[in-house]
């Protein structure tokens, strides 16, 4: 019967120690896996213009809308000033646009590509009142 036991603890340590590589496989996995700085760049914006996936259409107008709101709150200076109106379908034709003349700028991040396209296409302009002296 002692050795019933010994042998089940055995196999409960044969066990912990295939736990503990495998685990340690796992670490050693991550830790050499590069990490991305930002969830898209223009690749993967470019390819999803080019799908006209919804991830395309959210992102675009997500990064827009973050600018807007953090300039609003007087945390950054205003980047995109678009004038009246403008559709959601416009600011992203304007951003899938860019993508498709500036292949070089693809390795940048998605969202600094959104920012330099819309910022390109709706300037901000200083007005008349608020120039300086």
């Amino acid at each position: 019967m002692e050795r019933a036991v010994s042998t089940t603890q055995g196999l409960k340590g044969d066990g912990l120690r295939v736990f503990v590589i495998l685990l340690g496989c796992a670490a050693f996995l991550v830790a050499t896996t590069p990490a991305r700085a930002n969830f898209l760049d223009g690749n993967d914006l470019y390819e999803h213009c080019q799908t006209r996936s919804a991830s395309a259409l959210n992102y675009i107008l997500g990064v827009h809308d973050a600018q807007q709101a953090v300039a609003g709150l007087g945390k950054q200076e205003k980047l995109v000033c678009p004038w009246g109106r403008v559709s959601s379908g416009h600011v992203i034709g304007v951003v899938c646009k860019y993508l498709q003349k500036n292949p070089s700028q693809r390795n940048l991040s998605g969202a600094s590509i959104v920012l330099k396209a819309l910022g390109e296409a709706f300037p901000c302009r200083q007005s008349a009142l608020s120039a300086p002296p």
